[in-house]
């Protein structure tokens, strides 16, 4: 098959499939998380459905899976106008992951609310489990890209790593976390060293026989295997950062390291010594979580509310609500879905 071609087989295939959720079918609600060049990539990809949801209030709940920093407001602009002039029924609202992004997209108009992503980590998955014995100092849960620095865990004597094989991950940079850090664990790798995908469930069990979980990017999203580590009672060592993990973070359970491999060596062992338990942990980011998912919440009662919809979203919850609530949606699917919901309101009146 010639580059071309293929090019233009994904180019098909992503214009039919996207990473969201559905949170509501009446009125259409949907959560999206964008990731690089999802920004400029996101109208051509939702075009299917946002073209079958002409001539009705649409609303996709958007969260960024990166650091949006200064450079990426040109792009939210594009995003907003291409969105307002191809489907002007669908409102675009940000979610935000820093309590600092919700003020410039406001000032231009944008809907805009802070709410972290973290907040839809599931913590019925991850908690503690007192059965599972601590084997490793440090465990990092990250993909092998070079802004997530696993260089600054290598000296670490205990260490594990959880990972994730991406098609774009830059081949020199994984090679060199497997000769830099070859003394880790691979949760991810099986006896032979095939990979293995690790559901959330695996990921709580791994978690679970590590005494401390690191955050070693400058720069990223929310990060949300930190939210991961806090909820299955791992603490924290962190370097400093933006993008929104700190959200979560207390003094007791995280503590800030320099970017540098000794400093981050000789944090772990500083919280070890602090000996607090897996519970103590987990309690330091509920409250925190809650609040976040509360404006969630919030958020969809309003569009509820403004729509005269007599539901209580706090009680779908149960039912809308899976982990991280990205999941790959066909939008052929998703369609038929709104189909039928129509057609059962029609019955109804």
């Amino acid at each position: 098959m010639s580059g071309d071609l293929r090019a233009r087989m994904l180019a098909l295939h992503r214009a039919h499939i996207a990473p969201y959720s559905i949170v509501s079918l009446d009125p259409p609600i949907f959560y999206v998380q964008l990731h690089g060049d999802g920004l400029e990539q996101f109208v051509d990809r939702f075009h299917v459905l946002f073209t079958a949801l002409r001539g009705r209030p649409a609303y996709c709940l958007l969260c960024y899976g990166f650091h949006p920093g200064p450079w990426a407001m040109p792009a939210i602009e594009r995003l907003q106008a291409q969105c307002a002039a191809r489907f002007p029924d669908v409102q675009l609202i940000h979610l935000c992951n820093e309590p600092e992004q919700p003020s410039p997209l406001r000032a231009r108009g944008y809907q805009a609310e802070f709410c972290n992503q973290n907040c839809l980590v599931d913590e019925a998955i991850f908690a503690p489990n007192a059965s599972i014995a601590k084997r490793f100092d440090a465990v990092y849960d990250a993909r092998l890209s070079a802004v997530k620095r696993h260089h600054l865990a290598h000296d670490i004597a205990s260490l594990a790593l959880i990972y994730y094989p991406f098609p774009l991950d830059d081949p020199t940079y994984v090679q060199m976390v497997h000769e830099q850090l070859a003394h880790a664990h691979r949760f991810n790798e099986t006896a032979d060293g095939a990979f293995a995908l690790l559901s959330p469930h695996d990921v709580n069990r791994a978690l679970n026989a590590c005494r401390v979980g690191l955050c070693l990017s400058a720069e990223e999203g929310s990060m949300l295997a930190s939210m991961q580590y806090l909820l299955s009672g791992v603490p924290v060592v962190t370097t400093p950062s933006v993008g929104g993990r700190t959200v979560f973070f207390t003094d007791d359970c995280v503590i800030t390291a320099e970017p540098d491999a000794r400093a981050i060596r000789d944090a772990v062992q500083v919280m070890i010594d602090r000996d607090l338990t897996p519970e103590r942990v987990r309690a330091s980011a509920l409250p925190l979580l809650r609040q976040h998912r509360q404006t969630f919440m919030d958020v969809v009662q309003r569009l509820y509310d403004t729509h005269h919809v007599r539901r209580t979203f706090a009680d779908e919850w149960p039912r809308v609500f899976f982990h991280t609530m990205l999941r790959n949606q066909r939008h052929h699917d998703t369609i038929a879905l709104l189909a039928q919901a129509d057609a059962k309101a029609a019955l109804r009146s």
